[in-house]
């Protein structure tokens, strides 16, 4: 699970600070997020219940985590997802300050969250090379989930 932030990864007890991603993939599939707070975000992405399942077949219709559900998938490639939360509103720039690239793609991300109607705290990036890996997102969408508000910006690119 390294590629999810070390902030999400701590909360959730998966992934210690000093293994988070920070390789760039290229092309990402970007969501803005309003969350309440840092636990109903991380439990956005736990994937405790799926794993849990102890038949095989159920787990192979089973949604790997909320978020695979409310975008109708039932797996995707974690190590692909970056995704980050401040307590905090304001420049992507400035309250995601050590996610990965955010200097490349926090002043686009403001752009089109602005368009949408969104006061950020949250974002979510699955990245690809070319959008064929997958866990690629085949009809990414805006949800709300269990105190999650998730709005789709779009593709970006990650040099």
């Amino acid at each position: 699970m390294k590629g999810l932030v070390s902030r999400l990864g701590q909360v959730l007890g998966i992934v210690p600070a000093d293994t988070a991603s920070s390789d760039p993939f290229g092309t990402a599939q970007v969501w803005a997020a309003e969350a309440q707070d840092q636990n109903v975000w991380a439990a956005l992405f736990d994937d405790r219940d799926f794993w849990g399942l102890e038949d095989e077949d159920e787990r192979d219709n089973a949604p790997l985590t909320p978020f695979a559900a409310c975008q109708s998938m039932t797996w995707y490639d974690d190590d692909f997802v970056e995704c980050g939360w401040s307590a905090h509103h304001g420049p992507a720039r400035e309250i995601f300050v050590g996610n990965s690239f955010v200097d490349q793609w926090g002043a686009e991300f403001d752009r089109r969250a602005v368009a949408r109607g969104v006061t950020a705290n949250a974002f979510v990036m699955v990245f690809s090379q070319g959008g064929t890996l997958p866990g690629w997102f085949t009809s990414p969408r805006d949800a709300e989930v269990g105190g999650v508000r998730l709005v789709y910006l779009g593709v970006l690119t990650v040099q």
